[in-house]
């Protein structure tokens, strides 16, 4: 089994992937058996990931969200939401002559190499090894479920939950069908909803767990 390590900081290319697809900086072993792939993410949902083998993934939906992930960081570094550091470059022309690693003054003109994780300037790499703390990516790019429903619920449906927790409702305790009719049919003239016998009675049932139903339960 591979030990997977969330990482504390992040690449350039783990940052944008978080912000497109929110994948998880993970330790280089694990992502040299998934290839980066990371299975909460819809575009990949059927992928079957076995970590022996490299999976395929449709890299023309990858990249271009990518690239929207890279714009987005960017502001977010020149805007200093986002504070980087790196190993700085003298004069950004000999990569062999290099500082130790620097707190990044991230400038409009910084241009990004996500794939060799780089700031360029004129084309040319000032800042190299760059790291991103993860906690603070998390503070201006928050993880989302994608998975979240839409909450809406008609005025109908609040009412039955009203009822539902003002009568304790569980599935032990399932007070009788004509009590709850009542107490719909009241909360009804109350809300200024058309008093309806016949749309009560359906809510009430539609409360109750069916093995209620047809007077096999005697609370209430």
């Amino acid at each position: 089994m591979v030990d997977v390590e969330i990482l504390d900081t992040c690449t350039l290319r783990q940052a944008c992937e978080w912000i497109a697809l929110k994948w998880e900086p993970m330790s280089d072993l694990y992502e040299q058996y998934t290839g980066r792939i990371r299975p909460q993410h819809p575009l990949f949902a059927e992928i079957n990931f076995d970590l022996t083998t490299k999976p395929s993934i449709e890299w023309d939906k990858y990249i271009p969200v990518i690239n929207q992930a890279e714009a987005a960081l960017k502001i977010a570094l020149t805007k200093t939401q986002i504070v980087a550091s790196g190993t700085y470059i003298p004069e950004h022309i000999d990569e062999s002559t290099h500082n130790e690693r620097d707190d990044i003054e991230f400038q409009p003109l910084f241009t990004l190499d996500v794939n060799n994780n780089r700031f360029l300037l004129d084309g040319k790499p000032i800042y190299t090894n760059i790291r991103i703390d993860f906690t603070k990516l998390l503070s201006v790019f928050p993880g989302i479920n994608r998975k979240q429903k839409n909450t809406y619920k008609s005025d109908y449906m609040q009412l039955m939950d009203e009822v539902i927790n003002q009568e304790h409702i569980t599935d032990k305790n399932q007070s009788k069908k004509t009590v709850l009719k009542d107490i719909i049919i009241q909360k009804m003239k109350e809300k200024k909803m058309r008093p309806s016998d016949k749309l009560a009675d359906a809510m009430a049932t539609l409360i109750r767990q069916p093995s209620s139903q047809g007077g096999r339960n005697k609370k209430g």
